[in-house]
């Protein structure tokens, strides 16, 4: 048998020492933090769990905002398939503590796309959960990611502040840092009551709400956790500076009276209520148009008086009236009622409720002649265009039965298309309607603009898997136009969107079906009037019904749409309108025919569209600061 040669003992120890450095080394990188592939997106940009944008947007980490604003980007990482949370790193400036929320970016599943306007059936980001202890799920080797808002004092230091997200893997380890800076401008914000803020109303119905934020017997303990809900609903809702309408927390009897506590089966009229809201800083407020057994638009002539006297002395004596009070008087109306009963309704309003205005989803127009042309060629054949029968004049022609606010449809805004015959006569339908509006603005009245789902791309839309700049855009047109408010006709409608009539439709949860209404030729939209999300869902570890809604990232984007229609108005103030179009011309451009639609709109592309509308953002700041 063949001795083995013995190993020295030097020899063995310094193996030894070679394997326990191995072991060491393997142990570190173990434990050592990963590094993630990492993004920094704008608010107007998305991914989704397979796709992200190629590179970080310098944009979004050199952040710019005026004092009493909020900002934000998106931190996206490819997830290693453990649970993340985000934070402020220790090299973050002290600005940035109790002033910068985290919210978990969410998805939803569209399966039928919104007809025309859709990128297609998939996975859209949208919801965006607060984060909590358990924090974000997610799936290795896929995107994931958090929303950063940064909330800007109004008496804030201008500067430049430097801060550092880090976001750590369930063992604590980060996993992905991203640098940022936020420039705080000298300019300060307008504040949501100035007169001159803009106005943003959406509509919103409790019954909706409660099916998925459920708080069992809303009459328990003297309503007390129903008053919790609201409490949280309508400071989310003014956080971003939008107004709800159609709500029946504090609904007065039909004649205008609020419960005085002794009526145990009236809890829903306490005076508490309206309290709770007008505890809010509104950029709009909404006197009630309807009461127990009482709607304005069918009761006007038998308890309107009373009704207005009413509601208008409470709201009075609690200094609820003001420069920015508003009461909507009817929703698109016919001439018949134009002619008839709005004017009534608004002498009722002027008269009982002095100090509050007057909307009404309407467009002005007025009389005019039929026109006969003949071609002037060939055949000579001739055409009778018809004319204007009726007008609506006497609610924009002055006095007490007027209309002071104006809300028209974003289709109507501008125009029609012109015939060819029409065009050889140099007669132009393009800004039609446009010009009848400045008539009715130089006579004092308000021009607003509202919108609903339209299947086509030429007017932004609100939907979940349309264009991502599209929330935003529409709200700068809105400044573009010098428009004092916006008004969408539901926020959070929860029922069949497959289903035209409401009280017949049931219930739906947004996170699972995004369909959220259809129009009258049956073109499915997702999400349109539903804008952000229930308190409670099981996906994301939420389970109090009291706490403040879901938002999602359009109505973060609208948000953020309402800031720049502001930032508009101060450019306006300062600069005059000319100069305010032409900084806004590369956005916007010239009013045209939108194909197969009929009517026009201002031409405009997408592509870019987030970085342009940021980078004449930054222009129009700078302006100001200088």
């Amino acid at each position: 048998m063949r001795q083995s040669t013995p190993v020295p003992v030097s020899r063995r120890l310094a193996v030894a020492f070679g394997l326990l450095l191995v072991l060491v080394a393997a142990a570190t990188a173990l434990a050592a933090p990963k590094s993630a592939e990492t993004r920094a997106l704008l608010l107007t940009q998305r991914f989704t769990p397979d796709t992200a944008p190629p590179a970080s947007d310098p944009l979004a980490t050199s952040l710019v905002a005026l004092r009493g604003e909020t900002e934000g980007f998106q931190v996206v990482v490819r997830a290693p398939g453990t649970r993340l949370k985000a934070r402020l790193a220790a090299a973050s400036d002290p600005f940035f503590v109790g002033r910068t929320r985290f919210l978990r970016a969410g998805f939803v599943n569209v399966t039928t796309p919104s007809a025309v306007v859709s990128l297609g059936a998939g996975k859209y980001e949208d919801p965006l959960p607060p984060q909590t202890n358990a924090g974000l799920t997610t799936t290795p080797g896929q995107w994931g990611g958090f929303v950063v808002l940064i909330d800007i004092p109004r008496g804030a230091v201008p500067g430049t502040y430097h801060g550092e997200i880090a976001v750590s893997d369930e063992t604590g380890a980060d996993v992905a840092q991203q640098p940022f800076d936020l420039k705080v401008s000298s300019v300060q914000s307008l504040a949501p009551t100035d007169k001159s803020a803009f106005k943003a109303i959406g509509g919103f119905l409790t019954g909706w709400y409660l099916n998925y934020a459920p708080i069992g017997d809303p009459q328990a303990d003297n309503g007390a956790k129903l008053l919790k809900l609201y409490g949280s609903l309508t400071s989310f809702l003014a956080q971003h500076m939008i107004t709800p309408t159609g709500w029946d927390y504090g609904r007065p009897d039909k004649n205008g009276h609020y419960a005085d506590g002794s009526c145990a089966a009236c809890w829903w009229r306490s005076p508490e209520f309206p309290v709770a809201y007008q505890s809010q800083a509104w950029p709009a407020k909404v006197l009630p148009a309807r009461g127990d057994k009482f709607t304005l638009e069918r009761d006007w002539s038998t308890h309107g008086a009373a009704f207005l006297k009413n509601v208008g002395s409470y709201w009075k004596s609690r200094n609820w009236i003001g420069d920015n009070t508003y009461l909507w008087a009817w929703d698109e109306p016919g001439n018949k009622q134009e002619t008839k009963d709005i004017p009534a309704i608004d002498r009722l309003v002027h008269e009982n409720a002095p100090g509050v205005k007057t909307f009404a989803t309407a467009f002005p127009y007025d009389l005019r002649k039929a026109r006969r042309l003949c071609k002037r060629f060939g055949n000579r054949a001739c055409h009778v265009f018809a004319g204007q029968k009726t007008s609506n004049k006497v609610l924009w022609d002055g006095g007490a039965d007027d209309l002071d606010a104006w809300l028209i449809a974003a289709h109507r805004y501008y125009g029609t298309w012109t015939s060819g015959l029409e065009q050889q006569y140099k007669v132009d339908h393009t800004l039609d309607a446009y010009k009848l509006e400045q008539k009715v603005r130089a006579r004092g009245k308000e021009i607003w603009s509202y919108t609903y789902f339209m299947p086509t791309r030429s007017i932004p839309q609100l939907t979940i898997d349309g264009p991502p700049t599209d929330p935003e855009l529409l709200m700068l047109w809105n400044g573009y136009e010098k428009n004092r408010g916006w008004l969408i006709w539901h926020m959070n409608r929860w029922v069949d969107g497959h289903v035209l009539n409401a009280a017949k439709a049931q219930p739906r949860n947004p996170y699972d079906d995004t369909i959220s209404s259809k129009t009258p030729k049956g073109e499915l939209a997702n999400g349109d009037v539903s804008l952000f999300y229930p308190p409670v869902s099981q996906e994301y570890g939420l389970t109090d019904p009291t706490a403040e809604p879901v938002t999602s990232i359009r109505f973060e984007e609208l948000r953020d749409g309402i800031d720049d229609v502001n930032l508009v108005t101060l450019y306006r103030q300062k600069f005059g309108d000319a100069a305010t179009r032409k900084a806004l011309g590369a956005v916007f451009g010239k009013v045209q025919v939108v194909a197969n639609g009929g009517f026009t709109w201002p031409a405009y592309s997408n592509t870019g569209m987030a970085d342009r509308m940021e980078q004449v953002r930054r222009t129009l700041i700078g302006a100001l600061e200088s």
